[in-house]
């Protein structure tokens, strides 16, 4: 999954002590949330063509992420600071091992209910409320281009629960990626399968490029652990 954006012009925004308020605020609404879904659709842009696809998000408290397309049935998951990336099609399933700084908060896109490490590692920027909305604009402290994960990403999150509807996340000034999020499921059960990858025999499994194993037989799920309730 390229995790890339569209440049949007933003309201007047407020300064860095009113941001660290409102972020305040927002992991105090969200204290409560434990689990939830959407529906979402996804527009990516590069150089060479325009993609339309659309899935499911699912969200696990404390940190497991996953986006799951349906054609061709691709599986994004972040869990911690491990990221899968399964590819049906290729039979293969790739691996990776992030940081534990800062900036990997920001990979959460907006569902973790502590977000003051933001302020740590990005320029936070929030945007006046317009039709009961506000935008969040991060920008990497960092501006070594090798250790940035994006140039600039924009949550635009409903007040009423804030939640994001879109998700805009900059790679470079010539592919993009714009997320938008229907109606959200809060607190509901979670099937183990919605936030794990249970991978066939014959699927590759790569860790940082290097080969793992290929799945054999009985299949494999993963992350591997005891099943959440």
């Amino acid at each position: 999954m390229s995790l890339v954006l569209i440049v949007a012009a933003l309201l007047p925004v407020i300064g860095t002590e009113d941001a660290a308020t409102f972020l305040r605020q927002f992991a105090e609404r969200r204290q409560e949330i434990r689990t939830l879904t959407a529906p979402f659709k996804q527009l990516t842009i590069t150089p060479e063509e325009q993609l339309e696809s659309k899935g499911v998000i699912a969200f696990r408290k404390p940190r497991r992420l996953a986006f799951r397309y349906e054609d061709p049935g691709q599986v994004f998951l972040l869990d911690n600071l491990t990221v899968y990336d399964y590819d049906p099609e290729l039979k293969q399933c790739q691996m990776f091992e992030l940081e534990d700084d800062p900036q990997t908060a920001a990979l959460f896109l907006g569902f973790e209910d502590d977000p003051a490490r933001l302020l740590e590692a990005y320029n936070v920027v929030v945007d006046d409320p317009s039709e009961g909305m506000r935008a969040i604009e991060l920008t990497p402290k960092n501006e070594n281009d090798d250790e940035k994960y994006f140039e600039k990403i924009i949550l635009r999150i409903d007040e009423k629960d804030m939640l994001p509807r879109e998700i805009q996340i900059v790679n470079d000034a010539e592919s993009e990626v714009l997320i938008t999020i229907g109606e959200y499921r809060i607190n509901g059960r979670l099937a183990v399968e919605q936030t794990r990858l249970d991978l066939p025999e014959g699927t590759d499994i790569l860790m940082n490029d290097d080969f793992v194993e290929t799945v054999g037989p009985r299949g494999k799920r993963l992350p591997e652990g005891p099943a959440e309730e």
